[in-house]
């Protein structure tokens, strides 16, 4: 058999990190007789993300970027997703700020989305708000939602109307998720 390049064995660490086999995945990635890329870093970083293993996901991730391995936005955005889902606000931040200073990574729209969610769920509701108001661009549904979300989940009402009226008005008309959004942040008020 030939001998197997960086590319096969970060397609085998993908194949295994899709079929859940976690304990495969971090085997291989570990004796890989290579250098391992960021193809391979963000497939292991991924796949324990995915399946639940948040604070293995964002060590691993740490362990890329002191081995000197560049991060990719696509990685950066799982874990600024995966530090929304736990609730790890101050990680989340860190890593978005040093998108720009350390990486020299411009944020895409769902990493903002992803630090947008992160501030909503701890409770940061006028920073998420700010945040949006700050966009050199015009908020979409996906931001616009996450900001209405997060103002039902703590109550904030005065946030939560603009956001859907934002929605409603311009960005998207007929979007029934603000409509119903909206209305249970007025009943549950």
């Amino acid at each position: 058999m030939p001998q197997k390049d960086v590319v096969a064995w970060s397609s085998m660490l993908s194949s295994y990190a899709q079929n859940g086999h976690l304990r495969e995945v971090a085997s291989l990635f570990y004796t890989m007789p290579e250098e391992r890329d960021q193809i391979a870093w963000s497939s292991i970083i991924a796949a324990f993300a995915q399946f639940g293993h948040i604070q293995d996901s964002i060590k691993l991730f740490k362990l890329m970027v002191l081995e000197g391995v560049e991060p990719e936005k696509g990685c950066v955005r799982t874990v600024l997703s995966a530090c929304s889902h736990i609730g790890l606000l101050q990680e989340g931040w860190n890593l978005f700020v040093s998108m720009r200073d350390d990486f020299e990574i411009e944020p895409s729209r769902e990493q903002l989305c992803c630090v947008i969610d992160i501030l909503g769920r701890a409770g940061k509701i006028n920073q998420a708000q700010q945040m949006v108001e700050s966009f050199s661009f015009v908020p979409n549904a996906a931001e616009l939602g996450t900001l209405l979300g997060a103002s039902r989940l703590h109550f904030d009402t005065s946030c939560g109307r603009q956001a859907a009226t934002q929605l409603l008005q311009g960005v998207d008309p007929s979007n029934s998720a603000a409509f119903v959004g909206l209305a249970d942040l007025i009943f549950a008020s």
